[in-house]
């Protein structure tokens, strides 16, 4: 059986997804704009707080996916801080490249 992953926009989302038999959630932030990536305070919260994988979306803006050189650099920072985050916790890191 494929693992059942849920997206998650706040920290009562993620609570409800893990309590419902998620084993992962893709935690995100900027629901209109198709998910982005969530402030240091949730990737934080999430993987201090949650007994289940936490996927981290790494996204600066909605829209399409093609990024200028300083959107890449600002997704190079924001896996830094979550890698080093979720390391903290003793979590594996986890990212999928589009």
């Amino acid at each position: 059986m494929k693992p059942i992953e849920i997206c998650v926009f706040s920290p009562e989302s993620c609570l409800n997804a893990q309590k419902a038999g998620a084993q992962r959630v893709e935690l995100c932030a900027g629901l209109h704009e198709g998910g982005t990536t969530p402030s240091a305070g949730l990737v934080a919260w999430a993987v201090e707080t949650l007994t289940i994988e936490t996927h981290v979306m790494i996204r600066p803006r909605g829209g399409d996916f093609c990024y200028d050189d300083l959107e890449f650099e600002t997704m190079c920072r924001d896996i830094e801080v979550v890698v080093h985050r979720q390391m903290e916790y003793q979590q594996k890191p986890f990212f999928r490249w589009p």
